[in-house]
């Protein structure tokens, strides 16, 4: 997923200075690496992407409208589903 592939995007630098011990997202990289995948994603043109990344956890939301083919009948036109997903770097 797109939160996990910005998950492993860890600040290297903070994590030898400290020996291991300050685990840390690397946030533009953290951001390519889910640009990346929602690029290879194929997504449609009209789907929302909200992405929230800070040291620890990266959060990525989706939403798009769909056509309410059936339920054309009662009045109902579209209705926007989405999904989310959170990640955090993990070491050991």
């Amino acid at each position: 997923s797109a939160a996990l592939a910005g998950a492993s995007a860890l600040d290297e630098a903070q994590f030898r200075a400290s020996d291991g011990a300050d685990v840390r997202l690397d946030r533009v990289a953290a951001r390519g690496a889910v640009d990346a995948v929602l690029r290879e994603s194929n997504l449609a043109s009209d789907t929302r992407v909200e992405v929230q990344i800070d040291a620890t956890r990266i959060e990525v939301r989706l939403e798009r409208p769909v056509t309410l083919t059936f339920l054309r009948v009662l009045g109902a036109r579209s209705q926007a589903i989405g999904a989310h997903a959170t990640a955090s770097p993990k070491t050991g």
